[in-house]
């Protein structure tokens, strides 16, 4: 029998944090951002955006397909942004938000750590490389 697929504790807050280095890696909601495109709330909508998709994994039942989580990051973008996203952009997010939940359910927090690490070096204004 599978046990519960629930985050709780350290998984939940990793995970949570984790949807919003991925949301805030995206250079379309970047430059959205960077631009205010659909007016200077930018940043505002953005934590909305983050908060509607961690909202979505702890109120919908499971399993959680990643179609309708992809769907939810189009119409949050179009939403809040006026974007028309057809770059593959949002089912990517969708896969990466998927693939960290399946990591923090059984503890692997290790590309939590990785997207903090890059977020950090991004803020900082560092060369990745160096």
């Amino acid at each position: 029998m599978v046990g519960p697929r629930v985050l709780q504790g350290e998984s939940l807050e990793a995970f949570n944090e984790g949807i919003g280095y991925i949301l805030n890696q995206c250079l379309t909601l970047q430059t959205a951002i960077d631009y205010e495109i659909g007016d200077n709330n930018s940043h505002p909508k953005l934590e909305q955006l983050i908060a509607d998709v961690r909202s979505w994994f702890a109120h919908s039942k499971e399993p959680h397909h990643i179609g309708e989580l992809t769907i939810l990051i189009k119409e949050g973008m179009n939403t809040a942004f006026d974007l028309v996203i057809r770059d593959g952009s949002a089912e990517d997010m969708a896969a990466k938000i998927m693939g960290i939940r399946a990591q923090c359910i059984v503890g692997n927090f290790e590309n939590i750590k990785l997207l903090r690490e890059a977020s950090v070096k991004k803020h900082e204004g560092l060369d990745i490389d160096q």
